[in-house]
């Protein structure tokens, strides 16, 4: 199993509509990313990849289940133009880290799990690749955990645990018995994050100290290991759990939070949290 030391006080993933890019950082975490990567020994090393996470892992979710899509900057250009030439629903203006991960392996791009269930049908052949569960600006911990300490969060409640279920909806239709199940996902690659700015931006915006903040690292790290033993008790073999990036080397938290308190930033002039 792959699994990378989890540090979180993540980097930003912008969870309202004025979505952002970071495009040194996106670069920065692919390096490391394919650096982690086992070398696969032929083409078909995996059948299959399934995702979860936030906006860097993204491919649609989100916007697919807004109930006006439109609203969203990610819905027109320059979002798409690079790579798919149209907006597809990534926080980018081409391809995310999970896209090169499936091209990597010679598997086709995962479709986002909501236009899978939303089809009206679910077919076997839709989803044999895989499936993306990833929702832009979810947290890993859930709603309810946040909503008792005052931290309500309007914009989406598609934490771990919510992806989680939608993977177990679909459980069915990619496999349909005990044996063919422990096969194929035996055979299958799970990504599980980057997750966690959210969690901790949310409650920053809000208004909650650093001290609170960090009393809930913890409970994300916790979220995150329940979703792996989960996946690993389903039968999946391989599990990569990319870690996140410092929130405070990030434009857009050096803003929201800009402070004229020298002791408010490290030497590097990040924003300490």
């Amino acid at each position: 199993m792959v699994l990378p030391h989890i540090s979180h006080m993540a980097q930003a993933y912008p969870n309202h509509r004025g979505l952002k890019v970071n495009s040194a950082i996106s670069t920065l975490f692919l390096l490391l990313l394919l650096l982690i990567i086992p070398r696969p020994i032929t083409a078909e090393c995996y059948t299959s990849i399934f995702a979860f996470g936030d906006s860097l892992t993204d491919v649609g979710n989100r916007v697919i289940l807004s109930d006006d899509p439109n609203s969203f900057k990610i819905s027109h250009p320059p979002y798409g133009e690079t790579f798919f030439h149209h907006p597809t629903g990534r926080c980018s203006d081409g391809r995310l880290i999970i896209d090169f991960i499936a091209e990597y392996y010679g598997l086709p791009y995962m479709p986002p799990s909501a236009s899978v269930m939303m089809n009206g049908g679910i077919k076997a052949s839709d989803i044999e690749g895989g499936v993306n569960f990833a929702v832009t600006g979810a947290a890993a911990a859930h709603s309810a955990f946040y909503e008792e300490r005052g931290i309500i969060d309007t914009t989406t409640n598609c934490s771990l645990r919510v992806q989680m279920g939608w993977f177990k909806q679909l459980l069915p239709f990619f496999c349909g018995t005990p044996s063919e199940c422990h096969e194929k996902l035996r055979s299958s690659l799970f990504v599980v994050g980057p997750i966690g700015s959210n969690d901790y931006r949310n409650g920053l915006s809000q208004g909650k100290d650093i001290k609170e903040i960090r009393s809930y690292v913890p409970i994300v790290i916790d979220t995150i290991r329940a979703t792996i033993n989960d996946l690993i008790e389903l039968g999946a073999k391989t599990i990569m759990v990319p870690d996140t990036s410092p929130d405070g080397c990030l434009a857009s938290v050096l803003t929201d939070f800009e402070s004229s308190n020298k002791d408010s930033f490290d030497p590097l002039q990040l924003v300490v949290v």
